[in-house]
């Protein structure tokens, strides 16, 4: 083929875009080119447009190849003459990488692409792994839209109270005492006599007798489960109970109002969703999952081993040009959690 063909083709290629195909994938039409391309291999098919000794550069390697540059330097390859140029270039890099193609390998070189290759994958690996694991604003919003019944205030009740204080060890003529005068209160109150000012005169709670029993609100869970049962069974306010019995002694109560379960508004919980769900940042992402992965796969580190090698062994002449001390935390042994190892300052 003639530089003149080859100009045309890439010329041809420059006003129609036709290499912006290889950008979306497209392979030639053998298994071989698919295999390659999946390896990382430019792949092959359409025109020739240039050969270097028997190895062939076809149109879609050169797609292929435009697509990589044109990501990094993209006005280079918006020219015939950048496209020329870099079409040289590519057959340089092939004449040369034809010449070393019998070189014996070099474990250097090799442990640099290795570790360029772990360092590639891990990082594609950590991008996809810790973009689920990282809390973001609408995760925290739709986790508080799901679950609104967990952020409901509970029912809260407001009640008074006249009590008729009982000991432990109370013997029965005295708890029949304390049951004459709570029968008496009652019936007082039934004619019509003020709650308020009975229980500052009569009630044995001396905090709530002079509010006149007011107990303000609370939920359940706060007071013992009979004085509870009767103050939630109520239904009206200004409704009395029996009197009632608890280890604290008799009581008469009185219903003063209710408040029934609110919706919590989401700017006051939004703070302990995001603890409840997990990381709001990638470094804390990263943090708990490598320990999860630690976890799971039993991680121990040998403080003694690391610490032989380090005074006597092949790290010694390193540790010593970095200018770390050895230094002995209190409590602390060469083998165990925080030993001499984990102990030492720079």
């Amino acid at each position: 083929m003639t530089a003149k063909r080859v100009i045309g083709i890439v010329f041809l290629l420059l006003l129609t875009g036709a290499w912006a195909a290889g950008c979306k994938g497209k392979t030639g039409g053998t298994s071989q080119g698919k295999r390659g391309e999946a390896l990382g291999q430019p792949p092959q098919g359409g025109e020739v447009l240039a050969t270097v000794g028997n190895q062939e550069i076809t149109q879609k390697e050169f797609e292929y190849q435009i697509a990589q540059l044109s990501q990094t330097d993209p006005k280079s390859v918006k020219t015939l003459q950048g496209l020329t140029s870099f079409l040289n270039s590519y057959i340089n890099r092939k004449l040369v990488l034809k010449e070393i193609a019998n070189e014996p390998p070099d474990p250097q070189v090799e442990r640099q692409v290795q570790l360029i290759w772990e360092n590639a994958m891990i990082n594609k690996y950590l991008e996809k792994t810790l973009k689920d694991r990282v809390v973001t604003e609408e995760k925290v919003r739709a986790y508080y839209e799901a679950k609104k019944k967990d952020f409901l205030t509970p029912e809260m009740i407001h009640a008074a109270h006249i009590m008729f204080k009982i000991s432990p060890q109370v013997k029965p003529e005295e708890k029949q005492a304390a049951r004459q005068k709570a029968e008496a209160a009652l019936k007082r109150l039934q004619a019509g006599e003020n709650f308020q000012n009975l229980a500052r005169q009569v009630s044995e709670d001396e905090i709530s007798a002079s509010h006149g029993g007011d107990l303000s609100y609370f939920a359940r869970g706060h007071l013992p489960p009979e004085f509870e049962e009767a103050t939630f069974a109520l239904k009206k306010e200004g409704e009395l109970s029996g009197i009632v019995e608890t280890r604290m002694g008799l009581h008469i109560i009185k219903l003063l109002g209710r408040k029934s379960p609110e919706l919590i508004p989401y700017a006051d919980v939004r703070e302990k969703i995001m603890n409840h769900l997990g990381p709001a940042n990638r470094q804390d992402a990263y943090r708990t999952y490598i320990e999860e992965l630690r976890r799971t796969n039993n991680v121990k580190i040998s403080n003694a081993a690391l610490m032989t090698i380090v005074t006597t062994g092949s790290l010694k002449e390193t540790v010593e040009k970095l200018g770390y001390q050895k230094t002995v935390p209190p409590g602390t042994s060469p083998s165990g959690p925080g030993g001499y190892a984990e102990g030492m300052t720079r």
